[in-house]
């Protein structure tokens, strides 16, 4: 994960083990709450935020020791989402690929089809529960943006296994801060029912976020034996 552009990717670095919900903003190192919606944060140092029972379900890491849970669907709107500025500026015209694991709790009542990704300028801090709008951003002078909304037909529905998400795109140039959640309203939401009778909507864990960029070469050219020749990048995962 040597080129990973998200800080604190898999949620181990915390200044505090989580002992209550609502926790995320306060016991997490780089990230924050865009909203008033309260992320939680869970840690195997954990008993009452732990590793895998907890709350909501029950659900191993995919990476390391802790991870969040977010409601992406709730009743009356509700929302949670979740915060964190870059490394470093994404490059404008430049190709990068983001992606993260999700698993839904067995206590939720819904499956959503789309969790969405908006990247920022500026940090942004809105007092609402309610889903984060265009008009909210736009309310506090934020123009510089770059909104990448799931289109996903099916739902994340798996409860047992983490589901990847993953998505290319091509930067803007603005793009200093990631807020990932659902920014449509319950009645935007295209949503499947799970057969669980909770009435706390769809609430998701969340580990291992990765943003890398992507490098081609719009050149071919043809090398002689026995010449050095210089790559500029070769980036890659660990054993791969």
């Amino acid at each position: 994960y040597g080129q990973n552009l998200v800080p604190n990717a898999s949620f181990e670095n915390f200044s505090a083990c989580p002992v209550k919900p609502g926790n995320a903003a306060g016991d997490l190192y780089d990230w924050s709450m865009p909203t008033l919606g309260s992320t939680d944060f869970f840690h195997s140092c954990s008993t009452s935020m732990g590793i895998p029972e907890n709350f909501n379900g029950s659900q191993l890491t995919q990476d390391g020791l802790g991870y969040v849970g977010f409601y992406a669907y709730a009743p009356n709107d509700y929302r949670e989402y979740l915060q964190v500025k870059l490394i470093r500026p994404l490059l404008k015209d430049s190709t990068y690929t983001l992606s993260y694991f999700v698993s839904l709790s067995e206590r939720s009542d819904y499956a959503v089809a789309g969790i969405d990704i908006l990247f920022t300028s500026e940090l942004l801090t809105v007092k609402t529960k309610k889903p984060l709008t265009k008009k909210n951003w736009l309310s506090l002078g934020i123009d510089q943006y770059n909104f990448l909304e799931d289109t996903r037909s099916h739902f994340y529905e798996d409860t047992e296994s983490w589901m990847q998400v993953s998505t290319t795109f091509k930067a803007k140039g603005s793009e200093r801060h990631l807020i990932l959640g659902n920014f449509k309203s319950n009645k935007q939401t295209r949503v499947h029912t799970t057969g669980v009778s909770s009435n706390k909507g769809a609430y998701y864990y969340l580990d291992a976020l990765s943003l890398s960029p992507n490098f081609t070469y719009e050149h071919s050219e043809e090398f002689a034996l026995d010449t050095l020749l210089v790559l500029p990048a070769v980036l890659f995962d660990f054993d791969t």
